[in-house]
């Protein structure tokens, strides 16, 4: 067996801001193969680490916000190239903190409000990036993590601060 033969997991997140619960982190790619595209935070899980804290950590480097996962209802997508395959492990967050110890990666929030079927904000509306601009597959993997285990609703009723 060769080192292109062995799966290799990732994780992400699905970051929410804690202030406006209706709006997603997302990051610019800086490395190939999705270099300058619209993606989760995220990267390689390391040995021994648990998928919950990878997501935390990996959120914390690319970003510098803390989160807390929202649940540990996993989201598990597969991304098969011609060099590697891949099992990435994703959850929904909350942004608890910011610290400024981290990468220097282009990170914007976006708006879900048209993505959920409302109009309220035109301006860096998550419905708005073309899958061109994002990694693959990115609305339907987004699409499953809100139907899979999210609804506003509980979020907005935690009164986070």
């Amino acid at each position: 067996m060769s080192l292109k033969q062995i799966i290799k997991t990732g994780i992400s997140g699905l970051i929410f801001d804690s202030k406006q619960p209706r709006k997603i982190l997302l990051i610019k790619r800086e490395q190939p193969p999705y270099h300058n595209q619209w993606s989760f935070p995220g990267g390689r899980l390391e040995f021994g680490e648990l998928i919950a804290d990878g997501i935390v950590r990996e959120t914390k480097e690319e970003t510098g916000y803390l989160v807390n996962l929202i649940s540990k209802n996993y989201n598990i997508h597969e991304v098969i190239r011609q060099d590697s395959h891949y099992l990435i492990f994703s959850a929904s967050c909350i942004i608890q903190s910011y610290v400024k110890e981290h990468e220097q990666i282009h990170s914007q929030f976006f708006y879900l409000d048209k993505y959920l079927g409302k109009d309220e904000n035109e301006k860096f509306n998550v419905s708005e990036i073309k899958d061109e601009e994002a990694i693959p597959n990115f609305h339907e993997i987004l699409d499953k993590m809100l139907k899979q285990d999210f609804s506003l609703d509980p979020l907005e009723n935690k009164n986070i601060k």
